[in-house]
């Protein structure tokens, strides 16, 4: 007959079972633990590199499109527009390379333009950057002259205004001079200064300034006229000169011979006077009143029109009769439009990071001393931009690789495609 077993025996033979098999459970986690965790930790180190090389190398760089809405093709052509931002002229560049001179509110910079619509963009960071020089010696100014070689041009100004031009060897202006209502104007201050792409005269007045740009490459004189503060009552300006050489002269569509006597008047925003030779021709930004005089055998100028705030004119001298300059009525129009920050690695930060010591980035990135690493950066042909590798891993090192890709954001606001290669061991 079978003996009957207990009930509390089996009570703990089923507690010893449960125990053997909880410790086996702990057994079989203690040692798979091992080969589960550490390609966890090693990724999340991988991570931890990548993120602090991210951070230490990252930059940014502003940029602002100047949007240029051009007539004409033309090389190496001044390019003036307003110019809003506290910047001096060693804080941005242009990514093309174009000289330029800040004065006033303006920048002035030599470009080339192409009809239709196109683009100049500003880079700017927190680095300084080389100013673009205008190449030769074309521009020979001084307070009381400027030269542009390369066209044989001259003006001459006495207090900051123009008074002499001579182009080519004649003399194709002189004597001129400013009104405000039928009074000479009166200027209690001038300045001068100059760059290899502009010289910058400025005469200033109560209520007015008055200033004339020479830039380089170019037979002429870009005047403008800024207000000091608004004018109470409503104001005429008047520019005058005598053309020592003029037997043509056109005016829009009404052109022909100068008379001798008597007066001819237009009202228009372009004038040309010219002889066999060459000639002389005035643009102005809105239609201005002229008239064209003989006085005691001369040729005399008078061309006066509304004073405003950011009133300008320019003065061309050319070869050639008045198609030499007729398309430079509204060559162009140009305005900046909105800023763009853009980030990427810095080349420069990444250099001053591959300079840095190996135990200092180890105690900054807060790595694990059992863990070791280094880390490259390649551009998109995976050629080697920066390696870091101070220490190399054994051959028997279980090797752990993450390659995630980025940009390089150079000092004129270009990227570059690159990838960041980390290794740890």
């Amino acid at each position: 007959m079978p003996k009957r077993q207990k009930k509390g025996e089996s009570q703990a033979d089923w507690i010893i079972s449960l125990g053997i098999f909880i410790l086996y459970l702990a057994w079989f986690f203690l040692y798979i633990r091992p080969l589960t965790t550490e390609p966890e930790t090693r990724d999340s180190q991988l991570r931890i590199i990548e993120g602090k090389i991210r951070q230490n190398a990252t930059w940014t760089v502003t940029t602002v499109p100047l949007i240029i809405s051009s007539n004409i093709t033309a090389s190496n052509e001044p390019i003036i527009a307003k110019f809003a931002y506290d910047w001096n002229d060693t804080s941005f560049t242009f990514p093309s390379n174009q000289s330029f001179a800040l004065h006033d509110g303006r920048i002035i910079i030599l470009g080339n333009l192409t009809a239709g619509k196109s683009l100049l963009q500003i880079a700017r960071s927190p680095e300084t950057y080389t100013k673009v020089s205008q190449a030769g010696e074309d521009l020979a100014a001084a307070r009381d002259s400027t030269s542009v070689n390369r066209e044989s041009f001259r003006a001459d100004f006495s207090g900051s205004l123009p008074d002499t031009i001579v182009y080519k060897g004649r003399t194709v202006l002189r004597n001129f001079s400013i009104e405000l209502d039928s009074t000479k104007a009166s200027f209690h201050n001038s300045s001068f200064n100059s760059t290899s792409t502009a010289a910058i005269y400025k005469a200033q007045a109560q209520l007015f300034n008055h200033t004339s740009y020479i830039v380089a490459g170019k037979a002429r004189v870009y005047s403008y006229i800024d207000l000091n503060n608004p004018l109470e009552t409503s104001q005429n300006l008047t520019i005058s000169a005598t053309l020592p050489n003029g037997t043509h002269y056109y005016a829009d569509e009404e052109s022909g011979g100068i008379n001798r006597t008597g007066c001819r008047n237009s009202n228009t925003n372009y004038l040309d006077v010219y002889d066999e030779t060459g000639g002389i021709s005035f643009i102005f930004i809105e239609r201005a009143n002229i008239s064209l005089c003989m006085e005691n055998s001369t040729l005399r100028l008078k061309a006066y029109f509304k004073l405003k705030n950011d009133t300008s004119y320019r003065i061309m001298a050319h070869q050639g009769d008045y198609n030499s300059t007729l398309r430079y009525k509204s060559p162009y129009t140009a305005n900046f439009g909105a800023k763009e920050n853009l980030q990427g690695l810095s080349s420069k930060k990444l250099g001053q990071l591959n300079s840095t010591a190996y135990a200092a980035l180890r105690s900054s990135w807060a790595i694990p001393k059992t863990a070791e690493f280094s880390y490259r950066i390649l551009n998109s042909t995976d050629g080697e931009l920066y390696k870091y590798e101070p220490k190399a891993p054994d051959p028997s090192s279980n090797i752990y690789v993450k390659e995630t890709d980025t940009r390089i954001l150079h000092i004129d606001g270009k990227m570059e495609k690159a990838k960041i290669r980390v290794k740890t061991w």
